[in-house]
């Protein structure tokens, strides 16, 4: 079937009441889907490449704020590349979190280089209207997580890449980590609940369930979390994942039994 396309007139609105606006392919157009609906906009699904991000820049589409009814944005196709056209990590995550600056789901569907969190916390906290962050192709580590509980209040919800621990902060052995991040963080996050992890099909669990158990110490309120490991049917939740034992059955008993517990004890306990 043949399909013929007419140009758009330069200043036409085709779509003032736009709700929801998903595109499958990188654009590379002009300003028109987004023209006169700023008021009405509330779901961007779009995926990025130089290409859209001249027309996102060059339009000022989002800059500095606009767009302030979107409540879910996704974004896709983010490559050295893309991060490569703004000069910081932190101007690249203002840039990020001007689309759609209220939006209480954010979701970026492609790995972020490793030091970006650490460094763009702080843009992060403007935000504090987050609730759902999913960074699915991204590595965080036990500290990045902490520091998104603490900076965000109303967080809820996280999907990323299995975690790492990570460096230990100075004079902290393995054997006190349990202690000191009750002690450190305990508690903040209060409303966060879920953390979704993928995983490789070889992770070594007894290293994630950890990483999940230390969160949970900071935590009052985190009580599910979940691994979905690829290539495999499965989702395997953290009660499942670590054999317990000692009628051991929830978080708060397992934090409990955590707390003052050598590294050995510790271990075994997962």
């Amino acid at each position: 079937m043949a399909l013929t396309l007419r140009q758009v007139h330069p200043g036409a609105v085709p779509f003032p009441a736009l709700c929801r606006l998903t595109m499958c392919s990188a654009y590379f157009g002009d300003d028109t889907p987004f023209r006169d609906n700023a008021d009405t906009l509330e779901l961007l699904d779009f995926h990025l490449s130089p290409e859209s991000f001249k027309v996102l820049k060059t339009h000022k589409i989002f800059m500095p704020v606009g767009h302030q009814q979107l409540r879910r944005v996704k974004l896709g196709q983010i490559t050295k590349r893309e991060q490569n056209l703004f000069r910081t990590d932190v101007e690249f995550m203002r840039f990020l979190m001007n689309i759609g600056p209220n939006a209480v789901e954010r979701v970026v569907n492609n790995a972020l280089r490793a030091p970006i969190l650490q460094s763009t916390i702080p843009v992060l906290s403007d935000h504090t209207c987050i609730q759902t962050l999913g960074l699915p192709f991204t590595r965080l580590e036990l500290w990045d997580v902490l520091a998104l509980v603490k900076a965000l209040p109303l967080f809820s919800n996280l999907k990323s890449k299995f975690p790492a621990i990570g460096a230990l902060p100075k004079g902290v052995s393995e054997e006190k980590l349990p202690a000191y991040v009750r002690e450190t963080y305990s508690p903040v996050g209060v409303q966060f609940r879920r953390w979704c992890l993928v995983a490789s099909a070889s992770v070594n669990m007894d290293k994630v369930v950890m990483c999940i158990l230390l969160v949970a110490l900071a935590c009052p309120n985190f009580d599910d979390a979940t691994v979905r490991r690829m290539g495999l049917d499965n989702a395997h939740h953290v009660c499942a994942a670590c054999s317990l034992g000692d009628g051991i059955t929830s978080f708060p008993m397992l934090k409990q039994r955590m707390l003052g517990a050598t590294k050995r004890d510790w271990q075994q306990s997962l």
